[in-house]
């Protein structure tokens, strides 16, 4: 995944994909991670931009 290859961690990966966490991260771990995520889609967008130019 391109995310990945850009240094994105894992755990923001799966945020941005909408997966389910498990366990007790699931029930304890509340945060939107929005930050995150836009970050994470801005380097996506600039990758794929980059890549059709």
């Amino acid at each position: 995944m391109i995310m990945a290859a850009l240094g994105v961690p894992v755990s923001t990966i799966r945020s941005v994909l909408n997966h389910a966490e498990g366990g007790v991260t699931k029930i304890y771990n509340r945060f939107g991670y929005a930050e995150e995520k836009g970050l994470a889609l801005e380097a996506w967008a600039d990758r794929i931009g980059a890549i059709v130019r």
